[in-house]
């Protein structure tokens, strides 16, 4: 059983904890040049601080301290978190080149399979032909898929609120699941990370008494959060209840996956790089279409979020992961459609 009433102080806890990380670390990020910049392809008309993700760090650090749960089971979750702000901190000071990143996401899912016992093995039944069972494919499938998702997630932090809002819609149904599934440890946890994330909106959402956010994510960020996300999913997928299936998780991050599927068949198609930025992301064409920041923030977020709800309910009822899967890849249809639609009228 949770203490409703521990749980309620240790959460205000490690809110005000983040918050308070926030705040001294701005003054210090805008010191030693750890700041987004306006110009190119970005809205913002000032220097922003890029220490959304290490404060929210600290605060996840200053939650494994004082929840009761044993930290033996999750350092591979800290170790390999960490691993990621530090090499995510040193891209935004220097904008380093691809092949550090990568390699430092290789070995962040190196301790998340090795320490952490999270990896893919079994698929489901998603071509009613029987459970896919990947065996010796288990740790490659599982580095690329957890890469994959993490790379998703930065290119989905374009603007203010909206990586932060999006992995709200993730956390929140894998922490139902986790519930369904009686996983105490990894229920305090999951609340503790939509906290911390709460936290880090009140920095980056717009507010009524202020219009743009002053702290941003960085690379750090996105990559600490999509790969705490990525653990969890991992760990849930496997748990052969038939309301948390593979399938299912699939459907909860759907959102940044169909992003980065849209993104990356677009600059293909026009012999682009996958790995060179540019706007061809969905809430880059919403804004060339006219919609403000926080307008299309909600719509993507609400999208995501019916995405996941989507996945929840075929789970629930039981529906057969191929018919699942075949509605997966039709509403990816549809998403690629509507999105060069939209971007070429």
């Amino acid at each position: 059983m949770i203490d409703t009433f521990a749980l309620l102080k240790s959460s205000s806890a490690v809110f005000l904890a983040t918050l308070l990380c926030t705040w001294l670390l701005r003054p210090v990020a805008c010191h030693i040049g750890l700041v987004d910049s306006p110009g190119g392809r970005k809205w913002h008309a000032n220097d922003v601080p890029l220490i959304g993700g290490i404060a929210m760090f600290l605060g996840f650090c200053f939650a494994l301290a004082i929840l009761p749960i044993p930290f033996y089971y999750y350092r591979g979750l800290l170790v390999g978190s960490g691993l990621l702000i530090l090499i995510g901190a040193v891209d935004d000071l220097y904008e380093i080149s691809s092949r550090p990143r990568l390699l430092g996401q290789l070995f962040a899912c190196f301790f998340l399979i090795a320490w952490g016992g999270k990896v893919v093995t079994n698929l489901g039944n998603l071509f009613f032909a029987g459970d896919i069972h990947l065996n010796g494919w288990s740790a490659p499938v599982t580095i690329f898929a957890v890469m994959g998702f993490i790379n998703a997630m930065n290119m989905v932090d374009g603007q203010d609120g909206l990586a932060g809002g999006v992995a709200l819609t993730q956390i929140f149904p894998l922490l139902f699941l986790s519930i369904l599934l009686g996983r105490i440890n990894d229920t305090l946890l999951l609340i503790t990370i939509a906290t911390l994330l709460s936290a880090f909106l009140f920095f980056n959402m717009p507010l009524p008494w202020r219009r743009n956010a002053t702290v941003f994510l960085g690379d750090a960020g996105s990559g600490f959060i999509a790969f705490v996300i990525a653990w969890f999913a991992t760990n849930v997928s496997q748990s052969h209840a038939y309301f948390a299936k593979p399938i299912t998780i699939l459907w909860i991050l759907a959102l940044p996956l169909f992003d980065l599927i849209s993104a990356c068949t677009f600059r293909i198609k026009n012999d682009i790089s996958p790995f060179r930025a540019s706007r061809d992301h969905l809430h880059h064409i919403l804004h060339a279409r006219g919609l403000n920041q926080t307008i299309s923030t909600l719509l993507m977020c609400l999208l995501s979020l019916a995405f996941a709800t989507t996945g929840l309910i075929l789970g629930l009822l039981n529906i057969p992961e191929g018919w699942s899967f075949l509605a997966f890849l039709i509403t990816l249809t549809c998403y690629l459609i509507f999105v060069r639609v939209v971007k070429d009228n």
